[in-house]
């Protein structure tokens, strides 16, 4: 099957024939115009290519007679006419792919990036057959000794390899906020249910205490968002592939074109959500310093060359950078519904690098990712969080953010786990330092305040309500923090008799 010496001549000589026409138009569906000597075959949509995660199998002349070397491989084609390919080992390789103007004809390149035996898709296929879950093609030599099928990869066997979204949406309750199909509001249909995923690609649809099992995989890498639910009728409508256009800790966003209709999905976890994608996003990059820990252009990385550099998001769209002495100033902004966020600093050839829109895929406590499309490579930026550059009183100022109720999750009183004795109780603080405890029907109001550079916190509440009154005198104390995240605090009161630990969270 393959030559010591390499590509046949045939092969090489389509090869140079497409490189040519590559240089000759900017977009890659104009790759292949003319296909004369294409044998009949089949005709395959875009929309089929790119509707689904491909699993490879390779058949030569025999069909039947597989190589084992593809075992375990994947394809996805994008819509933006680049692929990628997961191999086994779990390494992704990227390239181009474009149809033929009679749809009859597939081409595959990556610049000969992509290594032994994986470089066989690289070639002109023709279409052999093209169904919903299965696609057969050939390659276009004149002997066509070679052929692939590809068939539709089952949630569960796609490797997961985007971990950045995994982490962030596992082990939490989603509802859908907003569904838009042509402008026309469907929300309502959906709102019953409570959707948890889990590493192993299982989703669970949740509803009066019944649960609907289906399955999700956010593609190769974090652009897909795959829904499973084709079994059950009410939720048969949300099932498919989607575009993942942006996540956060708290907000899936996907969107989608089926049948010349636009879709819209919204996702959100935690209580009440966030309304609104850039409050969210702008509250996130603000505060603290930021350092680059990746920087890809094509298959080379460029992250060194960012040591030494911080960056800082201010207020107004204020881009600061520091590097040594010197500082560096330019502009952020987040536009086209927080899907974009372009920069522009004027520094150095370092700096330069960063400058440009880019899609903001990920905005989280720790981490920004950032993608764009060159002309004829992908780059991808990271920034990470430099966790000693966040103040205490920075970290608490979601604590007041309107509609958040703190639960009381642990109470330890000198070692001894008591939660039994604050069990149900919750407390919503306010921006105007009111605050209420919540115990069953019983509210009580009270005031807070943080003290010593928001290493202490001082409650008091009023103690009208004698069926309460153990509740209150538990709570209202002069704490000091221990520990203030995004969705825990944990506050500690010493005395001269005890030590006691209590632990609120979303």
């Amino acid at each position: 099957m393959w030559s010591n010496g390499g590509i046949r001549h045939g092969k090489m000589k389509n090869l140079f024939f497409i490189l040519l026409l590559l240089s000759l138009f900017s977009s890659c569906n104009d790759i292949l115009q003319d296909s004369d000597d294409v044998r009949v075959g089949s005709t395959i949509e875009e929309a089929l290519l790119t509707s689904q995660i491909w699993k490879m199998e390779y058949f030569n002349s025999k069909p039947g007679s597989g190589v084992a070397a593809f075992s375990g491989a994947f394809l996805a084609f994008n819509t933006n006419n680049t692929f990628d390919l997961i191999n086994k080992h779990k390494e992704v390789y990227t390239g181009q792919w474009a149809l033929s103007s009679s749809k009859d004809l597939l081409v595959i390149r990556s610049d000969g990036k992509i290594p032994e035996p994986y470089k066989e898709v690289e070639n002109e296929w023709i279409i052999l057959n093209a169904e919903d879950d299965n696609i057969r093609i050939q390659e276009r030599d004149p002997k066509g000794t070679e052929e692939f099928e590809f068939n539709v990869a089952a949630d569960e066997e796609v490797p997961n390899v985007c971990t950045d979204i995994t982490n962030l949406i596992t082990d939490k309750k989603w509802r859908i906020q907003h569904l838009v199909v042509a402008n026309s509001i469907k929300t309502t249909e959906y709102e019953k249910f409570e959707f948890t995923f889990d590493s192993s690609a299982r989703a669970v649809a949740t509803a009066a205490n019944v649960g609907l099992e289906g399955s999700w995989h956010a593609g190769i890498r974090c652009n897909k968002f795959h829904l499973g639910f084709y079994h059950y009728t009410e939720l048969n409508e949300i099932s498919g592939l989607w575009q993942l256009s942006y996540f956060t800790e708290s907000t899936i966003r996907l969107v989608m074109n089926r049948e010349g209709l636009n879709w819209e999905m919204r996702l959100i976890t935690g209580p009440g959500g966030f309304d609104n994608l850039c409050d969210e996003a702008e509250s996130t990059l603000m505060g603290g310093s930021w350092t680059i820990s990746k920087f890809i252009s094509g298959n080379d990385s460029h992250e060194s060359d960012f040591t030494g550099y911080f960056f800082q998001f201010k207020e107004e769209g204020k881009l600061l950078a520091f590097n040594n002495d010197a500082e560096y100033t330019g502009n952020w902004s987040l536009v086209d519904g927080c899907r974009q966020m372009p920069l522009t600093i004027e520094g150095n050839y370092v700096l330069d690098k960063i400058n440009g829109s880019w899609q903001l895929v990920v905005v989280s406590n720790g981490l920004i990712k950032l993608a764009a499309e060159g002309e004829n490579s992908k780059k991808e930026v990271q920034f990470v969080r430099d966790p000693g550059s966040v103040s205490l009183c920075e970290s608490l100022d979601r604590m007041y953010e309107d509609n958040l109720t703190w639960h009381v999750t642990s109470y330890m009183v000198n070692n001894e786990n008591l939660i039994e004795r604050l069990a149900g109780v919750n407390i919503l603080f306010s921006k105007d330092n009111s605050l209420i405890i919540n115990e069953g029907n019983v509210k009580t109001n009270g005031t807070w305040a943080l003290k010593d550079d928001c290493k202490k916190i001082d409650i008091e509440a009023e103690n009208n309500h004698t069926e309460n009154s153990e509740v209150i005198s538990r709570i209202a104390l002069e704490w000091n923090i221990a520990e203030a995240t995004k969705e825990k605090i944990i506050l500690v009161h010493e005395s001269e008799t005890s030590n006691i630990e209590l632990q609120l969270s979303l």
